[in-house]
């Protein structure tokens, strides 16, 4: 949970760094016990920037 909240940390910090929107779109995962798992997945609605976190049982 923790390493997921950093993960968001991280890429709120980019966008607030002007970074384009295009730049942070995508999956990303985190690596835990040498396995990387999926955790959030960034993408685009209507213009505005969504960031979804997968949960345990596979949905978001």
């Amino acid at each position: 949970m923790q390493k997921r909240l950093a993960a968001l940390a991280l890429l709120g910090m980019a966008l607030g760094a002007q970074a384009a929107s295009s730049d942070l779109l995508g999956t990303y995962a985190i690596k835990d016990k040498g396995q990387l798992k999926e955790a959030i997945k960034v993408s685009q609605d209507s213009g505005a920037v969504v960031i979804s976190e997968k949960q345990k049982n596979g949905s978001r």
